[in-house]
């Protein structure tokens, strides 16, 4: 390989600028710490690198240092002149380590065992821990508040040996946790490992720059931001309805204030109620369910959803609820009648295909989930709800017997204490109504469909082909039959 003259004599120059340089380092290195004593122009440089400016020309250059003769614990840095300070050398930092999950002040790295003391409930949670009542009306709130207070405390937590301590010391205490699986706490465990894992995926996504709002077009954030800046209101509970919120709160749980005065409250606190909830996105249910935990029982939904929509009681929708089974059975090939329970689980699934969403980015889901044949004690885990997901109706049968229905979202569950559909489908309904929840793209054809011909309202909001056509079908089957 051949050289130009030119190249030659850059190369010899670089040689020479740096023999230079090395003499000069060598000539201030003998018996002299260059870490600790003064360096250019009287400062003091303190630090593990060295910094060297690139004083020579911006021609190619080789920087020569001996090993045997320049002894560095540290790399040495060669750098332009141009970062560094006019009156100081500035040293390289390294980057700060990445902040931990939560702000904690417990080691990260401690582990989790028998002696590690259990979370302090709130009134609610605790007063169903200790009265051996259902447990699993307050399930999520139950998890939710195990989950923050272990979080906050051991980031780190992830071995099965970890979360079985926990199980089995709050098995001891809390007996009434107790739930179909392996252990009595096997059930609880699996609950609290999903909840934290949830809780740091969440969090990992934020640390990446991955977020829902990230991945809304322009055109949607901007008629965001005008909802936002509509319905987003200061609001703060008056005197009197933190009173009778607490009035609810300690009655409830000690199980001491009657049916009718819980009616009283839940109307009185409508208004403020209803304020709150237009201003917020998220945790709608559960928050809700935290300040009036009345919600967990479907009657209680019911008689709200009776105030806002201003009726006295559910007689006439249960008939047109009855009738819309009947007229779309016989829509159906061959017809299905309306006279059991297996026979109405058919027309929903009907009912649901004909109006759904089939093309597009809108996926339409079953808003009814059923499972059959399985034993009281595994029911509750086959629920899932986790936070802001919609409610959806959980139906469990034995062949063609009806046994359970609940109505879970948000990590929370309502219990419609019914073996009658139609009844389970009204306290369905009345959870959108009563937690004011716009109905999701993947529910909404079917939501819209029984808003329509139950409750009586006219659904507005976006209808697929296939709705359209149900609707004309549907309307005009009915019109027949009258």
């Amino acid at each position: 390989m051949f050289l130009s003259s030119n190249y030659l004599q850059i190369i010899v120059n670089s040689l020479n600028a740096a023999q230079q340089l090395t003499n000069r380092l060598l000539g201030l290195s003998s018996g002299v710490n260059l870490i600790s004593n003064p360096l250019h122009n009287g400062k003091t440089l303190n630090a593990k690198k060295i910094i060297f400016p690139m004083t020579l020309s911006p021609l190619p250059q080789l920087f020569l240092i001996n090993s045997g003769m320049w002894e560095q614990r540290s790399e040495i840095e060669i750098v332009d002149s141009r970062t560094l300070s006019d009156t100081m050398p500035e040293l390289k930092r390294e980057e700060p380590d990445v902040k931990p999950y939560v702000n904690s002040t417990y080691s990260k790295f401690q582990l989790i065992d028998s002696e590690t003391p259990l979370p302090e409930f709130s009134p609610t949670v605790l007063n169903h821990l200790l009265d051996g009542s259902d447990v699993t009306a307050i399930w999520g709130t139950f998890i939710d508040e195990c989950a923050k207070y272990y979080f906050q405390r051991y980031p780190n937590i992830q071995n099965s040996s970890e979360y079985q301590a926990i199980g089995r010391k709050m098995y001891n205490k809390y007996p009434t946790i107790e739930l179909d699986g392996k252990e009595p706490w096997s059930f609880f465990c699996k609950s609290l490992s999903q909840k934290i894992r949830h809780m740091k995926w969440k969090i990992k996504r934020k640390s990446m720059g991955l977020s829902r709002s990230s991945k809304i077009s322009r055109k949607s954030r901007e008629k965001l931001k005008f909802r936002n800046l509509k319905v987003d209101r200061r609001y703060r509970p008056s005197k009197q309805y933190k009173a009778l919120l607490k009035e609810l709160s300690e009655g409830w749980a000690n199980d001491s204030i009657s049916e009718s005065r819980i009616n009283e409250i839940v109307r009185d606190t409508n208004k403020s109620r209803r304020t709150w909830l237009s201003s917020h996105k998220d945790r709608k249910i559960f928050s809700i369910i935290e300040e009036f935990p009345c919600f967990t029982e479907g009657k209680y939904v019911i008689n709200d959803f009776l105030f806002l929509i201003n009726k006295s009681d559910t007689t006439e929708m249960m008939q047109r609820l009855e009738s819309l089974f009947s007229a779309v059975g016989n829509m159906m090939e061959p017809p299905v009648e309306n006279n059991s329970f297996s026979q109405k689980m058919q027309i929903l699934s009907y009912m649901e295909s004909e109006v759904a969403f089939t093309r597009g980015k809108i996926v339409s889901e079953s808003i009814f989930v059923h499972k059959t044949d399985l034993p009281e004690e595994e029911i509750m885990q086959n629920v899932k709800s986790i936070e802001n997901s919609f409610p959806q109706l959980y139906i469990f049968s034995n062949g063609d017997e009806l046994k359970r229905t609940l109505v879970a979202g948000d990590t929370t569950i309502v219990n419609t204490r019914t073996t009658d559909l139609s009844e389970a489908i009204l306290v369905l309904i009345a959870a959108y109504y009563t937690f004011s929840l716009d109905y999701p793209p993947c529910f909404a054809q079917i939501l819209g469909l029984l808003q329509n011909f139950v409750v009586g309202e006219s659904y507005e909001g976006t209808k697929s082909p296939k709705y359209v056509k149900f609707m004309h079908e549907l309307t005009n089957s009915i019109s027949d039959e009258e």
